[in-house]
C-alpha cells in the first residue's frame, strides 16, 4: 500500500505526461499484485471450506470487476456442499479468475455464467459464455499458458478439466 502511495505521488507530481503514465501503470500493476496476495491469504487463512466459500469468493470477484461488457451470473445448485482444503479451493479461485479473464478478454461475449452443481458423489464448476467460441489454435493447445495453467491447476488437485464448444454458442471452460 505505501509503494502505491508513494507511486502515485511521483505520478502526480510528475512534470512530464509520458512518465506519469508509466509509472501509474506501475502502480496499476502494485494494487494487481496486492489484489493477488489478499485472496491467497483468504485461500490459506483457514484448514477447510465449503463450496459456498467458494462460489460467494468468485460472485464478490466478478462484482469488482470494472469496466468490463460481460454480464456475469453465478448460479448455484448445492444440495450436498463439500468440504474444500485450502489448496483445493485455492486451486479452484484461481482457475475461475483464469477463466473469467479469458472470457473478458477473447469471448466478445456480452454474458456468462458461473455454475456450480454439487451433489453427494460430485461437484462442478463451469464457465460458460455466450460469445465466438474456440479458435481452431485453442482447441490445438499451441501457446495458450493460460489453459495449461488451468489445466495443471485442476490437476493438482484431482479434478477432471474440460474445455469445449458451448451450444448453441460460446465455450464452456468445466
Amino acid at each position: 500500500t505505501n509503494i502505491t502511495y508513494k507511486l502515485d505521488l511521483a505520478a502526480h507530481q510528475s512534470g512530464n505526461v509520458e512518465e506519469a503514465q508509466k509509472i501509474e501503470n506501475i502502480s496499476g500493476e502494485t494494487r494487481d499484485t496486492m489484489k493477488l496476495l489478499r485472496d491467497t491469504i483468504w485461500a490459506l487463512q483457514k484448514d477447510e471450506f465449503t463450496i459456498q466459500d467458494l462460489a460467494r469468493k468468485l460472485q464478490i470477484y466478478v462484482q469488482r470487476l470494472e469496466g468490463i461488457a460481460v454480464q456475469f451470473k453465478v448460479k448455484t445448485a448445492i444440495e450436498e456442499d463439500w468440504k474444500l482444503s485450502s489448496k483445493e479451493v485455492l486451486h479452484l479461485f484461481r482457475i475461475g479468475q483464469e477463466a473469467i479473464q479469458n472470457i473478458i478478454k477473447h469471448a466478445e461475449a456480452t454474458e456468462a455464467t458461473i455454475s456450480f452443481k454439487v451433489d453427494e458423489k460430485s461437484y462442478e464448476l463451469q464457465f460458460i459464455d455466450h460469445g465466438k467460441g474456440l479458435s481452431a489454435s485453442v482447441k490445438e493447445g499451441a501457446g495458450h499458458y493460460g489453459l495449461k495453467n488451468m489445466r495443471f491447476r485442476a490437476n493438482e488437485i484431482g479434478a477432471d478439466f474440460a474445455i469445449a464448444k458451448h451450444v448453441p454458442q460460446g465455450t464452456c471452460v468445466r
